[in-house]
């Protein structure tokens, strides 16, 4: 019987031989999904809430710091899509949108 696979008389499992191995080999992946979280743009990101948006195009404030890669509507009080125009002067502080039609809605800015 390999070890770790238990007692075969009294049906309980036997510790292993290497636990410091099995606990990193389990934290592995863990700290793989974290470090792929913590560096997801998507992640990284700010609600704007209450934002009005017209069909032109208007400079909506944020605070990432950096150009977003995107946004995306979280709620709207209206059925709209929303456009971006990169052609924006300072795009860590700014970015530029516009609405289908008249619209305030909650943007995830990432």
């Amino acid at each position: 019987m390999a070890d770790g696979d238990g007692d075969m008389t009294t049906n309980k499992p036997t510790p292993s031989a290497r636990p410091k191995e099995t606990v990193s080999r389990l934290r592995e992946p863990s700290t793989d999904i974290s470090r792929h979280v913590a560096t997801s743009p998507i992640i990284n990101g700010t609600l704007l809430r209450s934002v009005q948006l017209s069909a032109e195009f208007t400079d909506v404030a944020h605070p990432l710091g950096r150009e977003p890669v995107g946004a995306f509507v979280v709620n709207a009080s209206d059925v709209v899509n929303i456009a971006r125009s990169f052609d924006v002067e300072k795009p860590s502080r700014i970015i530029r949108l516009k609405a289908s039609a008249a619209a305030t809605l909650d943007i995830w800015v990432f």
